[in-house]
């Protein structure tokens, strides 16, 4: 079998952040141009107080938000082309896990190639239960990928610094500017998925 390809969901298959935006506007009445996103941290980058931020959360994770995002150029096409080619998908989602439903809804509804969906608690947010199981960090201690592509500088950061793989980092304003790594273990930062695909074109496959 062929090593793995780790695959974040929000902000590398599809465009979360500019959606939030959307809502953000509508549940709040402000105004936050997607370039301006300049923090992970949304409470700082959409200027919201902790019950705030907590209640927009909550609507970005309901169905008829997450249903109704649209994929980010170029994903589809280039995972279709791994898959084509032979390469193991994993998508490794930071969401909460009662959004299983709803993510793998999403994924069959773009035929989005895969063979696993993974929850896994990034951030230490995970809450106890769930209709699957939430994958901690200590659990990807025990696991290894051909690569990994993330858009969040923190999860960038700790996949570079504790494990051997590659790791990918899609441009976004939120980590344009955000130091990842160290200068001995850096990330390869990249403009877009057309550029992964240059540069990773058959991830975990013989040459």
């Amino acid at each position: 079998m062929p090593t793995p390809v780790y695959i974040d969901f929000d902000d590398v298959l599809c465009e979360t952040a500019r959606a939030l935006t959307s809502l953000l506007h509508r549940e709040f009445g402000k105004t936050v141009a997607f370039e301006n996103i300049h923090a992970f941290n949304l409470a700082q980058s959409f200027g919201l107080n902790e019950p705030d931020l907590e209640h927009l959360m909550v609507q970005a994770h309901e169905p008829a938000f997450l249903e109704n995002l649209v994929p980010v150029p170029g994903a589809l096409e280039a995972m279709r082309q791994w898959a084509d080619a032979g390469v193991d998908l994993h998508i490794m989602t930071g969401r909460p896990a009662d959004t299983h439903a709803t993510s793998a809804a999403w994924l069959r509804a773009y035929d989005v190639p895969h063979t696993r969906l993974a929850f896994v608690d990034k951030y230490g947010r995970a809450t106890p239960g769930g209709p699957v199981p939430t994958l901690t960090l200590a659990d990807l201690q025990n696991m290894h990928f051909a690569l990994a592509v993330e858009d969040a500088p923190q999860m960038a950061d700790y996949l570079v610094r504790n494990h051997p793989w590659p790791v990918a980092v899609i441009e976004r304003p939120w980590n344009r500017h955000t130091p990842i790594g160290t200068p001995t273990q850096a990330p390869h930062r990249c403009r877009d998925w057309p550029e992964i695909l240059s540069r990773f074109p058959t991830p975990g496959l013989p040459f």
